[in-house]
């Protein structure tokens, strides 16, 4: 289930960001293994833009909340401009504007949460890239060391050295630079139907040496010349053919995607939907009285429309990534699309109740607020007697 190598080699990072994530993992690692790490690393990341998006939750919603406050407001603007939506949009700013409410803010802040998350999603998929290229040229190295020495000592077939065969050496370097996680075999390799051992061209470049025969691989990694089937001449049936996973992340992947961001669309749905009101209440939207201003503009994206094609469209894309990815980057977008969504759930009660305490101060603080006494009960009564 678990195969923790004595080290995972990780490079040196060329920028800030590279240098502080090779570190925490290489702590992380020497700890409790490169599989776990990878899950602590996906915690503590998304703890990290935690404050990120619940901003951008926070200014989604309370854009909302503020639309249905000047619901009565936004009525008279309507009666007075209804028949002219260029007007009735600039006022509808102004009415904005002079309450002190921005709702162009919630935009920029949704806009800066998606390049922030977008950049640290391309960063750290090219660190975990690097960081199984290099334990994966650094084993082929090892396992071409081993045949070298034993071709140089004339026991590839029969004798030993340093009391070691050729076969029982070659299993313990191999061994020795794998790790294993779950039911993947070799964790920098893609969790699919991708073979444990890499190809002839990848092991030469690895390796370094274009020159390597086919002879030589075909004996490291146990393969019959002719029929391509095991031929136990070097690696053992179980670290040199099968399938290095069994598509388990290519299930999960997705499904936790499609499942985060239909919680994301919770928020945004909220927002449409008295934003839908409003508009069939005046008879046009926003963005027909933008396009009436300038009928030559861009037409505007909407937003809901957008999440709607999102949702399939992202999980579709993490099936590519898993494919073609190590099975260390499958697990920490899985690990993260989980933490995003058990975060967005309990951010999402707490934001609605400061919201409403929000609402609540502020009718608490008008002028015209009736105070009541709670002893006006007792008084009346009183006086009765």
């Amino acid at each position: 289930m678990f195969n923790f190598i004595a080290s995972v080699a990780f490079p040196k990072g060329n920028d800030l960001f590279n240098t502080i994530v090779f570190g925490l993992l290489e702590g992380l690692t020497g700890l409790v293994g490169y599989g776990v790490a990878i899950i602590f690393f996906a915690i503590i990341l998304r703890l990290f833009m935690m404050p990120l998006d619940v901003l951008n939750k926070y200014f989604t919603k309370r854009n909302a909340a503020k639309t249905a406050e000047f619901k009565e407001e936004d009525d008279e603007l309507k009666a007075q401009f209804g028949a002219d939506p260029l007007k009735y949009m600039a006022a509808r700013r102004e009415m904005h504007r002079r309450n002190g409410h921005n709702p162009m803010i919630s935009n920029l802040v949704m806009f800066g949460n998606m390049v922030v998350t977008m950049m640290v999603f391309i960063a750290v998929f090219g660190c975990l890239s690097q960081i199984s290229t290099l334990n994966i040229n650094n084993q082929s190295k090892a396992l071409h060391a081993v045949y070298v020495k034993h071709e140089a000592a004339g026991t590839l077939e029969e004798g030993a050295i340093e009391g070691k065969t050729f076969r029982e050496e070659i299993n313990f370097v191999y061994g020795e630079y794998t790790e294993g996680f779950l039911w993947v075999h070799n964790f920098f390799r893609p969790d699919t139907w991708e073979s444990k051992r890499p190809s002839l061209k990848q092991f030469k470049r690895a390796v370094g040496d274009d020159t390597i025969p086919e002879a030589t691989y075909n004996t490291i990694f146990s393969i019959d010349g002719e029929t391509g089937k095991y031929s136990g001449t070097g690696l053992s049936k179980k670290n040199s053919h099968g399938w290095n996973g069994y598509l388990i992340f290519f299930l999960i992947v997705p499904a936790t995607m499609y499942f985060s961001m239909q919680v994301n669309m919770s928020v945004m749905q909220k927002k449409k939907a008295a934003e839908s009101k409003k508009e069939a209440e005046v008879g046009y939207s926003m963005r027909q009285a933008k396009a009436q201003a300038d009928p030559n503009a861009m037409p505007q994206v909407d937003p809901q429309k957008m999440m709607k094609y999102m949702k399939f469209m992202m999980p579709a894309m993490m099936i590519i990534f898993v494919i073609n990815s190590a099975s260390a980057f499958a697990l920490y977008i899985a690990v993260g699309a989980i933490m995003q969504t058990s975060l967005g759930l309990g951010s999402n009660a707490i934001i609605d109740k400061v919201i409403k305490k929000q609402e609540q101060k502020k009718k608490d603080a008008e002028p015209n607020h009736p105070v009541i006494n709670p002893h006006t009960r007792y008084f009346k009564k009183r006086s009765v007697k």
